[in-house]
C-alpha cells in the first residue's frame, strides 16, 4: 500500500512563506537557442577551500521540443569539442518564471529520486526570492509494523545582484541558489540520507555564467569563458 503527501508551490519558500522580490519583476534574462555553445573551466574544491583547475568543458544547446508547454533544450557537455554533441546532458529550459532543469540522462539521480524522474525542478526563480519546488513524502506500507519513509525536497533562494567582468564588458548577474535532499527512513539495509546544494549565477543576456555544485565532500565548479553560436 502507498501513500503520497505532496504538495508544488512556485510561490513559497521551504516554510510556505511568500518572498516577493524587492525589485520589480523582469522574468528571464537570456533564452536558449539551438546550435549555442559556452565553453567553461572546471575546477575541483576540496575541505579545505583549495581550488584546483581540473579542464576546459564544452556545452552545446540542441532543441528538444515543446515539453510541458515548456520550450526544451538538450544541454550536452563533454572535455572534447569535437563530441560534444553526443555527450551527456541535461534538459534545460528558461521561461519567464525560471530556469527549468530534467535530469533524465543521469542514472545517480534516477536512482535517488525516483519519485520525482521526469519532472521539471526550478533551479531558479526569476519571480520570487524564496521557492519551494518539492516537498514529498513517500509512505510505504511493508507489513502491520515496518514502514518504509521515502522524504525528498527540493527548495532555493536568491542570493545577490552584482556585476561581473565577462570577456571585457560588464554585464549585471544575479546569484541563486538550490537545495535537494533525500531521506531513506527504513530497516532495510539502503537507508540513507543524501543533500545537496548548487549555486548558479545567471549573466543578464548570455546565460549561466557559474554553476557551482557541493554534495558531501566533493565539489565542482564551472566558470563561463566564452561562448557562440555553432552557426557563426
Amino acid at each position: 500500500m502507498l501513500f503520497t503527501l505532496f504538495s508544488c508551490s512556485d510561490d513559497s519558500d521551504k516554510d510556505n512563506n511568500i518572498t516577493q522580490p524587492e525589485e520589480e519583476y523582469v522574468g528571464a534574462t537570456f533564452q536558449f537557442r539551438d546550435g549555442q555553445v559556452w565553453k567553461y573551466n572546471l575546477f575541483s574544491i576540496d575541505f579545505r577551500g583549495y581550488t584546483k583547475f581540473d579542464s576546459e568543458i564544452y556545452y552545446l544547446a540542441k532543441y528538444n521540443g515543446i515539453d510541458n508547454k515548456k520550450e526544451s533544450y538538450k544541454y550536452h557537455n563533454s572535455i572534447h569539442p569535437s563530441y560534444i554533441d553526443t555527450g551527456p546532458y541535461m534538459v534545460m529550459s528558461t521561461t519567464d518564471d525560471g530556469l527549468y532543469v530534467k535530469f533524465e540522462d543521469d542514472k545517480v539521480f534516477q536512482n535517488i529520486f525516483p519519485e520525482v524522474v521526469g519532472e521539471w525542478h526550478k533551479v531558479v526563480d526569476y519571480k520570487n526570492d524564496r521557492w519551494t519546488q518539492y516537498d514529498l513524502e513517500v509512505i510505504e506500507e511493508i507489513n502491520d509494523t515496518l514502514w518504509v519513509v521515502e522524504y525528498y525536497n527540493f527548495y532555493g533562494k536568491k542570493v545577490s545582484d552584482k556585476e561581473i567582468e565577462y570577456k571585457g564588458e560588464t554585464h549585471k548577474s544575479t546569484k541563486y541558489v538550490w537545495y535537494y535532499e533525500a531521506i531513506i527512513d527504513s530497516r532495510k539495509p539502503n537507508s540513507f540520507y543524501r543533500s545537496g546544494k548548487v549555486f548558479v549565477t545567471i549573466l543578464d543576456g548570455i546565460g549561466i555564467y557559474e554553476w557551482d555544485e557541493k554534495e558531501g565532500i566533493r565539489h565542482k565548479r564551472r566558470t563561463l569563458v566564452e561562448h557562440k553560436d555553432m552557426q557563426q
